[in-house]
């Protein structure tokens, strides 16, 4: 209870000097909360629109989706390790 309290508060932005005096247990929970949302922080931010390439995002999902039906295929391939063999030859 006290770990979803404290995980409350970071998501309600308080800081630590906002804290009601619950205990060592709550302080150090809220501690660690505080600690993740900071490190987490660090790798989010908005995306500039020249840095989306919309060919680029539909070759990837040509390639991926073309990789997902080799793997369909090979569910259904008699032999695996053959096809296995063919696929990398």
């Amino acid at each position: 209870r006290l770990v979803a309290d404290a995980v409350g508060m970071v998501q309600l932005g308080l800081r630590k000097d906002d804290r009601v005096g619950r205990g060592p247990v709550f302080d150090r929970a809220l501690e660690v909360c505080l600690q993740c949302r900071k490190r987490a922080e660090r790798f989010v931010r908005e995306l500039d629109d020249l840095e989306i390439d919309a060919g680029e995002i539909e070759a990837k999902t040509k390639r991926d989706l073309g990789r997902l039906l080799e793997v369909v295929k090979m569910t259904q391939a008699g032999d695996v390790a053959e096809f296995l063999r063919e696929y990398f030859d």
